[in-house]
């Protein structure tokens, strides 16, 4: 078992250190994507540190844009070009600290290796915004002139946009772990379909949805004929937040149904929000980067 931590950050890199240094164990290593609007010299010390590697593909982050998928995406093909086997790519923040030790976050993956941990909800119970950012054109990717002008004039004269092939979108918080060999088929999805990727480069908050999405269509054909309805099962039951999910291919009870499952808690942290990630995490800050 093998972990790779990608940590998408562009705050503070002493409190990213402080995470790594915390997390520190044999069997994972750490991959820090530094929004390109930053200067990376600040950062350079943290690929001093054993097991912690600095992404070079960077790119210029912007707050619920496509890019922020982009980087993501970059990153873990940076990873995968290493040649190193991990049997986990988890992404995190440079905001995230954990609640548990390196030693207790290894045997969690170990006893759980294989299964997929990321939020979810189907777009119809997520939030009353969730089709609003696929169904009108979001040009916050874009930089120019008149911009918002011309996004409105997109949205008041052009129909409502339709879902590429007729997919179902399922949303929730942007961080996740996730198999390596889901997340090469997710690539493989979005690099052999170009109407998907236009499609997505023009909602909004995409961080936060594209990959749920794609897991659940990689997952639907990895595990059952193509006729079978996709099945989750539940993990753990517990009076945390119905707004958590936990994702895993095995009989049970249809998607379409959509059962309630829970992985994560909302907890409050020093009076501002943060989310318990796999369990071992608190994500202390926003999800998202500068604009």
């Amino acid at each position: 078992m093998r972990v790779a931590h990608l940590v998408i950050t562009y705050t503070n890199p002493l409190q990213t250190e402080r995470m790594i240094r915390r997390m520190a164990h044999p069997k994972f290593d750490f991959y820090i994507h530094v929004d390109r609007k930053k200067d990376i010299t600040a950062y350079l010390f943290l690929a001093k540190i054993p097991n912690v590697y600095l992404i070079k593909d960077r790119v210029n982050v912007i707050w619920a844009g496509y890019n922020t998928v982009e980087a993501t995406l970059r990153s873990v093909k940076e990873i995968f070009r290493t040649g190193k086997h991990y049997n986990y790519i988890h992404l995190m923040s440079g905001q995230d600290y954990p609640i548990k030790s390196a030693g207790y976050i290894y045997d969690f993956f170990v006893a759980n290796n294989g299964k997929e941990f990321l939020q979810f909800e189907h777009f119809d119970e997520w939030a009353s915004e969730s089709y609003p950012r696929i169904r009108t054109y979001h040009l916050i990717n874009y930089r120019f002139p008149g911009k918002y002008r011309f996004q409105w004039l997109m949205n008041k004269f052009l129909p409502a946009r339709k879902s590429p092939l007729g997919i179902e979108f399922y949303g929730s918080s942007m961080f996740w772990a996730i198999t390596s060999n889901c997340l090469k088929h997710i690539i493989e999805v979005i690099e052999k379909n170009a109407r998907f990727k236009r499609f997505m480069r023009f909602t909004w908050g995409s961080d936060e949805f594209i990959f749920q999405t794609l897991v659940m269509i990689v997952q639907h054909f990895i595990f059952r004929k193509v006729k079978d309805l996709f099945r989750v099962h539940r993990f753990l039951i517990t009076s945390f937040s119905q707004h958590f999910r936990f994702l895993y291919p095995m009989p049970g009870i249809p998607i379409g149904e959509r059962h309630k499952f829970y992985l994560m808690a909302k907890l409050r942290v020093e009076g501002r929000s943060a989310t318990c990630i796999n369990f071992p995490f608190i994500g202390m800050g926003e999800d998202h980067h500068d604009a």
